[in-house]
């Protein structure tokens, strides 16, 4: 089972949506396979611990009964943070120059939260 960047996103999506506005999942474009990790940046700290839960020692064909992979999923945080730098980052890189979107970050609009919301 090949995950794409979409297939990722969908399952995240499932029960963290609106807690991020970056996400990237690099390709090999020639393989058209994934690199095997992801960045994804959410918008409030409290937002990391759900995912974490949720996420940390995954093993991938627990979760899916066509993967073979016995990768399991971990979490570490990214030497860069926050959207801006993220996108900073990548902006002059061969990546963003291509035409597929679906081999590009995915970067949401967001406004910023009420604090007593939260």
């Amino acid at each position: 089972m090949r995950f794409s960047q979409q297939d990722l996103l969908q399952m995240i999506q499932q029960r963290h949506a609106d807690t991020f506005d970056y996400f990237y999942l690099p390709m090999d474009l020639k393989t058209r396979y994934n690199r095997g990790y992801a960045y994804i940046n959410f918008t409030e700290p409290l937002f990391i611990l759900d995912f974490y839960l949720e996420f940390q020692g995954l093993r991938w064909n627990e979760r899916f009964k066509d993967c073979h992979s016995t990768k399991q999923c971990s979490l570490f945080y990214a030497n860069v943070q926050g959207k801006v730098s993220n996108i900073t980052q990548l902006q002059d890189k061969n990546i963003m120059k291509k035409l597929e979107e679906d081999v590009k970050p995915v970067i949401y609009e967001t406004k910023l939260p009420d604090p007593l919301e939260l």
